[in-house]
């Protein structure tokens, strides 16, 4: 069952390769319960295998564990090309800011041939029409201060 050296330690304890160290130590203790020698003295499964696949999944051992057998995961893993990401991520932030300078270049060009036309921000929408509804106080139309206005 577990003799296949191929297998990555997920596999051998038959978690996912997102599992949380709780999850992985749980489910350590249930082969522990079943594949223990102790237990189970004619199992063909070979422990150590488990133990080492625990090992090699606790947070201690985790880099070790992909330091020294790479090859496990060859098939998994893709080789990254950071400097054509960092070209593309460079290229994306130029496009970015070229896209937004052309934008308010549009629109300034757009607000100076009709001034009354600008185009509003959605916040700015709901704040002009908060104060086109907005009834004045008495103290407001007299052009006072609530102190003022209440001492007459």
């Amino acid at each position: 069952m577990f003799n296949n050296n191929k297998k990555t330690p997920y596999e051998i304890l038959g978690v996912g390769r997102y599992s949380t160290q709780k999850e992985i130590r749980n489910r350590y203790l249930q082969l522990c319960k079943i594949y223990h020698p102790d237990i189970n003295k004619n199992s063909k499964v070979d422990f150590t295998e488990i133990t080492v696949a625990y090992n090699m999944l606790t947070k201690q051992h985790t880099n070790n564990y992909y330091q020294h057998r790479p090859s496990a995961y060859s098939s998994h893993t893709t080789i990254i090309d950071t400097k054509l990401w960092t070209r593309r991520s460079y290229l994306a932030g130029f496009g970015i800011v070229v896209f937004t300078l052309l934008y308010l270049q549009s629109q300034n060009e757009h607000s100076q041939k009709n001034p009354s036309s600008q185009l509003l921000l959605p916040y700015e929408i709901l704040h002009n029409k908060n104060q086109e509804n907005h009834t004045a106080t008495p103290w407001q139309k007299e052009g006072a201060s609530f102190r003022e206005w209440r001492k007459k």
